[in-house]
């Protein structure tokens, strides 16, 4: 869900149903609008579209055209080093 505090809107982020539909034909097997294989996503792109991990791939996914195609993987920050003394 998407929450415009502002205006007091409530509205779901993107279509599960779409979504579940170009996951599965780009990664070529079958998913699930009830069950998407992913926990968290990322709005990238001014929010024109997210980034979703499934199935080992990173996966961009276009709001407007409903286009779904492998992306680089995201880049996880090493932890920090911590010193004490």
């Amino acid at each position: 869900m998407v929450v415009d505090v502002e205006r007091g809107l409530r509205q779901p982020a993107f279509d599960h149903q779409k979504l579940a539909e170009a996951l599965s034909k780009a990664a070529g097997q079958e998913f699930k609008a009830e069950r998407l294989p992913f926990a968290e996503l990322e709005f990238i792109e001014d929010g024109k579209a997210i980034r979703v991990e499934a199935g080992e791939k990173s996966w961009r996914y276009d709001l407007n055209s409903g286009e779904c195609a492998p992306i680089a993987k995201r880049r996880r920050k090493p932890p920090s080093a911590c010193s004490l003394g």
